[in-house]
């Protein structure tokens, strides 16, 4: 058996275990096939769903986090862009977009991959802006300033702005008391 997909199925497992008996309870079906690595049956299940509710921004991101755990962005990237059209305030959907246009800028010419990566900095740029406590959105800004070049937006003097920015006030542990 292929180590990378039994590794997908025990990391979806884990999370799947890790879920609260409330959050499980409130996990699509969809959702669940997804984290089960179980994708095709998650395509399965949203493509109706979508077929009758077209602006159903939750099962467009959900299908593109879906594309997106089989490798395929140029699938992703329009289920992530009409998720973030229909749901323009949601910090995840910002976040998964840049995901998404990080993936394809991945595989893209370089002449391509410059714009696309222009693409993941407003995304990420706009998913802190939309909630400045995501911790999975400051982390991949932060790590696109660190690792993208200047030309495209990145660099650490932004990398550090970041961290500067965002982290949490330091202060002298309380006084022990007798």
């Amino acid at each position: 058996m292929p180590r990378i997909p039994l590794l997908r199925t025990a990391t979806a497992i884990i999370l799947l275990l890790c879920l609260s008996p409330a959050a499980r309870a409130q996990t699509s079906p969809a959702e669940a096939a997804l984290l089960q690595g179980r994708a095709d049956d998650a395509i399965r299940l949203l493509q109706p769903q979508l077929a009758a509710d077209p602006d159903n921004a939750p099962a467009h991101l959900l299908l593109c986090r879906v594309y997106l755990s089989e490798d395929l962005p140029d699938a992703a990237v329009p289920e992530c862009d009409a998720a973030a059209a229909r749901a323009a305030g949601d910090s995840t959907t910002q976040l998964w977009l840049g995901r998404a246009y990080g993936a394809k800028a991945s595989a893209a010419n370089p002449i391509h991959a410059f714009e696309l990566a222009r693409k993941v900095r407003a995304d990420f740029e706009r998913a802190v802006q939309l909630n400045g406590n995501s911790g999975p959105a400051l982390s991949d800004l932060g790590e696109f300033y660190v690792e993208a070049p200047a030309i495209v937006g990145g660099g650490l003097d932004k990398a550090r702005a970041l961290a500067s920015a965002y982290a949490p006030a330091r202060r002298p542990p309380p006084a022990a008391t007798l």
